[in-house]
């Protein structure tokens, strides 16, 4: 049996993940490239030794997993605004050279691919020790979809004047503002309390019409994706007066926007998870839009760690809420396109159930319940992410692929990531001891484990940089090293680029030189008051 799992960072097919289509020639790069070629130079029999220690580690992580997580101070938005930008950085797209290497590596593997349900083109090549010839290979083989990174092209595709017809029809072309979907009024819910939620939805029917449609792989972030468009709707009733060409309207709705979500990034979401020592480390990325490995493959991938079990969602799902069941993580796969939403006993129905619009007053709180905000930055996952391949298949995946630990740890060896603590050297930041790594895992065996497969002196970065959470913020904020490579990576990839928030305004652009205003007369300067001009929060 096979069968498709989204999972972002993976390398896909062109247009696989839904993702604008671009002719874009953007590579990713190294921000460590002379420590990537070292880790390429493993014998292929070092290589095989070193996957079975990986594979050693990563079912360690995954006997770790608690539905009893401890909360972190941070709320639930910044879990799932994460995982927005992180798909509006990186959408790859392997070459045909890429996809020719996999095909002949699969050919000569003892893997049965009927088997397998896949996480990408490259799953097969994630189940075995064979790596790609060297680093340089795979900044040749792995393009970005977006040319821009971090300018919204997840959401807005290349425009209404797209020469991809499934982009142009994502618009009104009469008003510019996207096209949207309505809920749908499940007859079992007592229509009372139906008639106080929001009816927007994606368009789901007949088929999602987004510009990225990984954004759809669960419900929160599929309302955040919802919330944008929202908000670029109420922005082009805003600026409307203003022009009588269209194309101009549309084009100053944009970069209004993309302004406000760029100043949201730098001001909100990176104060909040960068502490103050790792932004003033040095990072210096020299290509426009290229996105660094170290970044989307290790450093970025905190996310994972923060997602709860489950969440105080809304009036129906949540405290003090209408249905006895709270809104539990399998709930937000299954409540997207590719969940048949919810597999409700109403077949016909392809939107979103009423009852599942969410209450985004509620992921602004900090935890004070067990089923509510983000969970620490650490190395206690939630079941769930260990087990993927059940959430929307109802099958089991081959070779730990269902398992996100699994999938992490695999994808930055075939990468050829270094260790955490080389790349903190790197940064002239002083590594963690191997008493540190040890003391950020919770299973008795961790020490032994970490002794044998000398993890704890060499430590992947993934993990590595989830033990840094934990040791040096209390799960609460990145460490130093991972701080400095996201915060480095997002502010070169603005400075870099002449239009963005940092540039524009000679560098002097604020909230308070935009026409787009609350009702209150107030400026649109963090997430909460974006999604408030977007009518999706009071």
């Amino acid at each position: 049996m096979s069968a498709t799992l989204t999972d972002h960072g993976a390398v896909g097919n062109a247009g696989e993940n839904g993702a604008a289509q671009t002719a874009t020639d953007c590579h990713y790069c190294y921000m460590f490239a002379g420590l990537a070629e070292v880790e390429s130079r493993r014998t292929r029999d070092a290589c095989s030794t070193y996957f079975e220690s990986l594979n050693k580690l990563a079912g360690l992580i995954d006997q770790q997993a608690s539905h009893f997580r401890t909360n972190s101070t941070l709320p639930a938005i910044y879990t799932y605004f994460g995982q927005f930008v992180n798909h509006d950085l990186s959408a790859p797209v392997a070459t045909p050279t890429y996809l020719k290497s996999i095909t002949d590596k699969a050919a000569v593997s003892s893997v049965n691919q009927t088997d397998v349900v896949t996480a990408g083109p490259d799953a097969v090549a994630l189940m075995s020790s064979e790596r790609p010839p060297n680093p340089q290979w795979l900044v040749n083989n792995i393009l970005n979809q977006h040319p821009e990174p971090l300018c919204l092209y997840s959401l807005y595709g290349t425009g209404p004047s797209s020469d991809n017809s499934d982009i142009r029809e994502l618009y009104d072309p009469a008003t510019m503002k996207f096209r949207l979907g309505q809920t749908f009024d499940d007859p079992e819910r007592p229509q009372a309390e139906l008639d106080k939620m929001l009816r927007h939805d994606l368009l789901r029917n007949p088929d999602l019409r987004i510009a990225d449609r990984r954004n759809d792989e669960n419900v929160i972030l599929s309302q955040l994706h919802l919330a944008l468009m929202l908000f670029h709707n109420q922005a082009i009733d805003v600026l409307k007066p203003k022009f009588s060409d269209a194309m101009k309207l549309f084009n100053e709705a944009r970069n209004q926007i993309t302004r406000h979500y760029q100043y949201c990034i730098v001001h909100d979401f990176l104060k909040k998870l960068v502490p103050d020592e790792a932004a003033g480390q040095q990072v210096q990325l020299t290509q426009k839009s290229a996105v660094p490995f170290e970044f989307t493959t290790a450093a970025f991938r905190f996310g994972h760690s923060m997602i709860s079990e489950s969440y105080d969602y809304n009036r129906f799902f949540g405290d003090g809420g209408i249905e006895s069941e709270i809104a539990t993580l399998r709930n937000l796969f299954e409540f997207t396109t590719r969940g048949k939403m919810g597999n409700t006993t109403h077949a016909q129905n392809k939107q979103l159930p009423t009852h599942w619009v969410i209450d985004w007053a509620r992921f602004f709180k900090v935890a004070n319940t067990g089923n509510s905000g983000a969970d620490q930055i650490d190395l206690v996952l939630p079941p769930t992410m260990t087990s993927l391949g059940d959430v929307t298949t109802n099958v089991k995946m081959a070779d730990g692929l269902a398992s996100i630990s699994y999938r992490n740890l695999r994808r930055g060896y075939h990468r050829f990531m270094p260790s955490g603590q080389d790349m903190a050297r790197k940064l002239n930041i002083e590594p963690l001891t191997p008493a540190q790594i040890g003391s950020a895992f919770t299973h008795h065996s961790a020490t032994d484990v970490l002794r044998e497969t000398g993890f704890d002196v060499k430590t992947p970065p993934w993990v590595y940089f989830l033990c840094e959470a934990k040791v040096k913020a209390d799960g609460n904020a990145l460490g130093p090293a991972a701080g400095a490579i996201v915060r480095g990576t997002i502010m070169e990839l603005l400075r870099l680029n002449p239009q963005s928030v940092l540039k524009c305004e000679g560098g002097r652009w604020t909230p308070e030189m935009s026409p787009l205003r609350l009702a209150s007369g107030g400026t649109i300067k963090d997430i909460k008051s974006l999604l408030q001009f977007a009518g999706v929060l009071g």
